[in-house]
């Protein structure tokens, strides 16, 4: 059984030394998982509950990238910050924050996860998400592609969709809260990676298209 999360910040912070690219063997003894993957990227797409909000203590955060595509994981210590691995130097472990460290290494900052190894951590609370009104976002997309200007019916709630679509690649989209023409296209795209054909993959979104997206980049929760 893992430790609890209070435990795995306790276990964090009594090491001060720990072998240099062994991060995902450091985060799992501290949080009394074990072994099963080889690197900390390979672990972290195995992870099934990513979130991008601020870590909570206790939590492993996540990198991917690196010279060799090992990624990078640490404990989150709260607020920020992590307890991590050849810092400040190989073979060191020490207290930094997510941001400096994503400054400094150029890795791909992922997030948190409530799971490692294949093993959900004892106290795991999802963060409550921003709803999206689904109707709210049918209509703007319906409406505002062909109007005239860039009116903005639903501002707050296609903001998150058109972040989460960029998320997923489609960087052309303007994320400013109207749903034009480019951003449709890249909802249509997006249904068509989902399986959709046809007038199934038309830029206006269902109810099982949008919460998959919310899914997938962890930004909202879709409401009817």
């Amino acid at each position: 059984m893992a430790y609890s999360l209070a435990t795995a910040v306790k276990n964090a912070l009594s090491y001060s030394y720990y072998p240099t690219g062994m991060c995902l063997s450091f985060v799992r003894k501290c949080q009394g998982v074990p072994a099963k993957y080889g690197d900390a990227a390979t672990a972290y797409w195995n992870t099934k509950y990513r979130h991008t909000t601020t870590p909570p203590a206790g939590y492993p955060v996540w990198w991917t990238g690196g010279s060799r595509g090992y990624g990078h994981v640490a404990v989150s210590l709260g607020g920020g910050k992590i307890r991590s691995t050849d810092w400040p130097s190989g073979g060191r472990v020490g207290t930094t924050t997510i941001s400096y460290l994503t400054s400094r290494w150029g890795q791909r900052y992922r997030g948190w996860s409530e799971d490692i190894n294949g093993v959900r951590l004892s106290g795991a609370v999802a963060p409550t998400l921003p709803a999206v009104d689904l109707s709210r976002v049918v209509y703007a997309a319906r409406t505002e592609p062909q109007a005239s200007g860039t009116p903005k019916s639903y501002a707050t709630g296609v903001i998150l969709v058109e972040k989460a679509l960029y998320r997923e690649g489609y960087t052309s989209i303007p994320v400013d809260g109207h749903y034009g023409t480019v951003t449709k296209t890249a909802y249509a795209r997006w249904q068509y990676r989902l399986g959709y054909r046809g007038s199934d993959a038309n830029g206006i979104p269902g109810a099982a298209s949008l919460a998959a997206l919310g899914r997938k980049s962890g930004l909202f929760r879709v409401v009817a």
